[in-house]
């Protein structure tokens, strides 16, 4: 009875210690390294560590790494804004970017956040860029002043902004005679000489033979250059128009477009079957320039405009065509209408953007439909060849060119890699394998926009997404709408 009662006893004192035990670890600081509770004010013992989120809901107590100092990856110098891991291991700022007082500040066309103070002197972040401020324009490197009117003593000092500058009689910087302001430069006008290629006042004309001359289909009107035989100009006959390509002189005696041409941004474009020389000049949307006639890219008699009007081509077989059944999208392997746009099915990536194909698992008759590369239909399935992993949804790569890992925190990027069964370092979902490494598609996880692989992608929210105006057709392009 004795011994039953001191046995009783002592598992009670030892089930108390435990309780203590595990009460302090959740409660009570950790030492570095150590999986820490965010919540709690003093979670890492050590003042110079800070619990961090290492991988979804585990965190450690991590130190916090300043520039220059030794790291392993770019997310341990995360917390230093437009701050990475350089190749020689080390916290630095990226490029366009200034170290000041242990940050990264950005200089002159440096990527910016919104309302984030540019380093160089009259830069402000507009649309997520560096850019010079009103009154003052980009000169390489610099936001200098529009020298125009700045006080001068002698002409050499205008000729540091413009070689063709001086200074006036009221001690002022201007632009030489017959030289006009534009941007941060004084350029000849026309007939004026010039050098080589130097660019002339006039956006429609070229310095030729040393003169500013207005260029091809354009001439001289009034000291500028305006298209030549200019649409509803004032004629007598068919000769004052020849000036513009295609066209008349019409019956109201102006200069008008010929037949099957049509008037466009000042000059007369080409209908469908009409001569041209290049697609920017066919009027009919969705044609082509091909054999030097305007051309609907695809035959479709039943919907193809007549030639001699400027009805739209029916839209080339893509994926981002309008629809508004599946039967319009037939045409492109393994696509549907969603949002009246032909995407991709579930369980199928884009090939281009012409084709979908089944990604890993997806289903698959032959090993023809298993579009990419080294995948094979094995029972029904595109799956990856002998000796192959999955290294993403969409790539197999031979088993030599993955790391093997034991967990997780062997594979170099724990918020897009993870290590597999077979013991490989693969990317997580919504990734894809770049140079042995993993960087998110449309819905992975991302802090940067050059993070994001997905053609006219950006990091929004932290998940990359298709950018204003584009729409997602796969999870893997982004096509406009």
């Amino acid at each position: 009875m004795f011994v039953l009662t001191m046995s009783i006893f002592i598992g009670l004192l030892l089930y108390t210690q435990v309780i203590s035990i595990n009460e302090s670890v959740r409660t009570d600081c950790v030492a570095p390294g150590s999986i820490c509770n965010p919540k709690l004010k003093n979670a890492c013992c050590d003042l110079n560590t800070k619990c961090k989120l290492i991988l979804y809901l585990h965190y450690t107590c991590d130190q916090e790494r300043g520039l220059g100092k030794f790291c392993l990856s770019d997310r341990e110098c995360d917390h230093i804004v437009h701050a990475k891991c350089s190749k020689k291991n080390r916290c630095v700022c990226r490029p366009k970017n200034l170290e000041i007082n242990g940050t990264c500040v950005p200089l002159l066309e440096g990527f910016c956040w919104n309302n984030e103070e540019c380093a160089t002197t009259n830069a402000v972040c507009i649309d997520r860029e560096c850019r010079c401020t009103t009154g003052f324009i980009q000169n390489f490197d610099q936001c200098i002043s529009n020298f125009n009117n700045i006080a001068c003593h002698n002409s050499d000092f205008c000729k540091t902004f413009s070689r063709h500058a001086s200074c006036s009689s009221e001690n002022l910087c201007e632009c030489k005679h017959n030289y006009t302001l534009t941007e941060a430069s004084c350029l000849p006008q026309l007939d004026i000489n010039c050098e080589n290629d130097e660019p002339c006042a006039d956006e429609n004309s070229a310095c030729i033979e040393n003169l500013c001359k207005c260029n091809l289909d354009y001439k001289s009107r009034n000291g500028e250059c305006v298209p030549k035989g200019s649409l509803h100009d004032r004629c007598t006959n068919n000769l004052e128009c020849n000036d513009s390509k295609f066209t008349m002189c019409g019956t109201h005696k102006r200069c008008t477009c010929r037949h099957n041409y049509f008037a466009k941004n000042g000059i007369c474009v080409s209908g469908l079957g009409a001569y041209c020389q290049r697609t920017e000049t066919c009027a009919v949307e969705n044609s082509f320039c091909i054999d030097h006639k305007c051309q609907c890219m695809i035959s479709t008699t039943s919907t193809e405009p007549e030639p001699g009007t400027d009805e739209r081509c029916p839209e080339p077989n893509l994926l981002g065509k309008k629809c508004e059944t599946n039967l319009d999208c037939k045409l492109i392997i393994n696509s549907v209408c969603s949002m009246k746009k032909c995407s991709c099915d579930k369980n199928f990536s884009a090939i281009g953007q012409s084709a979908c194909s089944p990604t890993l698992n997806g289903p698959c008759l032959n090993d023809d439909q298993c579009l990419f590369e080294n995948f094979s239909c094995i029972n029904k399935k595109c799956r990856c060849k002998p000796n192959f992993f999955s290294a993403s949804e969409s790539q197999c790569i031979h088993e030599n060119d993955l790391y093997f890992c034991f967990d997780a925190f062997d594979c170099s990027d724990l918020w897009h890699s993870l290590c597999s069964k077979d013991k490989k370092c693969i990317c997580q979902p919504d990734n894809i394998a770049i140079n042995k490494s993993c960087l998110p598609s449309l819905n992975g996880y991302c802090w940067r926009h050059d993070q994001c692989m997905t053609l006219n992608s950006e990091c929004s929210n932290n998940r990359c997404a298709c950018k204003s105006d584009f729409i997602a057709v796969a999870n893997n392009l982004c096509v406009h709408q």
